[in-house]
């Protein structure tokens, strides 16, 4: 069966998210056509939840990686008409809400507590009154085997960090009717699970940090923000309008977080980059994509 114009198109795109200019090594692990199941499956969607934000401890503070990507899909879910909840926890909140201005925010941004009851009832509320039916984790620390989450470095994260993995719990898809989509880069983020025996085997201290939280569709990528571009980029091309935004804008949204607090992942630094990356590969990536979106 011949292949449409837009498939190659997002498969295009998959190939570009997937370079793995940081040396994670998660990437040649997993082998699907996951971004143009995800973006074709996001076109018939309502209701999306949103979870992202990943603490780093020593300045505890959210990073670089994940929110960006986060308000890249919200900015294109919600100009196609679908209703948004974007949630992470008061490390990242603050930061996400300085870098987007009220008029351009149609959609609400909410913070989780720390305490397991609260967690718990926050998830419950959410799946019974906002009724998502698409919950997409980008960049969120996943449940480990030992029940905890944990850095890259193998630092652990919980308590101080909201474990959100109940969101991917598999009888809650079941039972409110939604799909799970996870975007990733190292292999401990929430939704990574489906991968966990090789990502264990593959990755120093993998069998501590990765995720064991399952989801229905995994995208991987060189950055998560790469990821959660991609994603946008594909619906830009199944809609036949763009839906994301310049990759000069994408920048800027990265500095105002920085202005707020964000820092780089693996530096630790609070500056203007992504995963250690110097910004002109950064950079790169984002414009081979919207290169694809503006072309066709």
């Amino acid at each position: 069966m011949k292949k449409s114009k837009q498939y190659h198109q997002i498969q295009e795109i998959n190939s570009i998210i997937r370079k793995d200019l940081g040396s994670r090594g998660i990437i040649p692990l997993i082998r699907e056509e996951s971004l143009w199941k995800a973006s074709e499956s996001l076109m018939q969607s309502d209701r999306i939840l949103i979870v992202t934000g990943f603490c780093v401890l020593k300045p505890m503070i959210g990073e670089t990686d994940g929110p960006p990507g986060a308000l890249s899909l919200a900015y294109a879910l919600t100009g196609m008409g679908k209703e948004v909840l974007v949630t992470t926890d008061r490390y990242s909140k603050r930061m996400m809400e300085r870098s987007v201005s009220p008029s351009h925010c149609p959609y609400r941004i909410e913070s989780v507590s720390e305490g397991s009851a609260e967690i718990s009832q926050y998830i419950q509320e959410t799946l019974r009154h906002f009724r998502p039916d698409h919950i997409i984790a980008i960049e969120r620390p996943g449940r480990a085997i030992d029940g905890h989450s944990y850095s890259m470095r193998g630092e652990r994260l919980d308590p101080m960090v909201p474990q959100l993995d109940e969101f991917f719990n598999e009888e809650y898809a079941r039972t409110y009717g939604y799909t799970r989509i996870s975007i990733g880069d190292g292999g401990n983020e929430m939704g990574m699970g489906n991968y966990y025996d090789e990502i264990a085997r593959s990755l120093n201290n993998g069998k501590k940090v990765a995720s064991i939280t399952t989801s229905d569709i995994l995208i991987p990528a060189g950055t998560s923000n790469w990821g959660g571009y991609g994603l946008a980029a594909a619906m830009s091309i199944l809609q036949s309008e763009r839906l994301v935004q310049s990759p000069a804008e994408e920048w800027e949204t990265i500095q105002k977080m920085v202005a707020a607090g964000a820092v780089d992942g693996v530096s630790g630094e609070c500056q203007a980059t992504v995963d250690g990356l110097p910004v002109p590969i950064y950079l790169q990536v984002l414009e081979a994509i919207y290169h694809l979106v503006t072309v066709s």
